[in-house]
């Protein structure tokens, strides 16, 4: 992915930020916040990109999670498609097995396949990597990258794959019911 001089300074400051924020929260002794999906639904790209970057692959998706396309970068009524979209799309049930399936408004599931643990498009790190077969309704062209960037969440770049990849957004995931491994009870 090429990337303009906004992202890379975006991702610098982000950053910046990032190691700041962390070196006050620890010298004053406060506990560490988890992120949510809705603060990853406040966040510019260049955030999600640079906490997306720092991120390992985590523990693989293993359950039902909320789903939320976060951004689109169409030029035509981009926020009103990311909208539209998170209207009728709720998310993902995934399994140990890598089977998955999406999960529609009305407690509908549908549209599924496997997800694989592979390299980014982004960087080459490992991330898990979700395609679907050819025909499929709606997404077959589509290619999602996850990893977890906090117990339970996840985030990713959303890209088609043909003619050639090109990045089309960001989507996170938040499992339903989740152990919190480093914020509290």
């Amino acid at each position: 992915m090429q990337l303009t001089p906004c992202w890379k300074w975006g991702r610098l400051a982000a950053g910046a930020f990032g190691v700041l924020l962390c070196a006050a929260l620890v010298g004053r002794g406060e506990p560490e916040r988890c992120l949510t999906l809705d603060d990853l639904q406040h966040m510019p790209p260049c955030e999600l990109d640079a906490l997306f970057r720092n991120s390992e692959v985590g523990k693989p998706l293993c359950g039902c999670a909320r789903g939320r396309l976060l951004y689109l970068t169409d030029r035509c009524l981009p926020k009103l498609k990311v909208r539209m979209a998170n209207r009728v799309w709720r998310g993902k049930c995934a399994s140990e097995d890598g089977d998955f399936v999406n999960r529609w408004v009305g407690n509908r599931n549908w549209i599924g396949s496997q997800y694989v643990i592979g390299p980014s498009w982004v960087d080459g790190k490992p991330a898990v990597i979700m395609e679907y077969a050819p025909k499929t309704p709606l997404f077959e062209n589509m290619h999602d990258e996850l990893r977890e960037v906090a117990p339970g969440l996840y985030l990713g770049p959303v890209y088609e794959r043909f003619p050639c990849p090109k990045f089309r957004g960001y989507v996170a995931l938040e499992l339903e019911c989740k152990p919190c491994r480093t914020c509290g009870p």
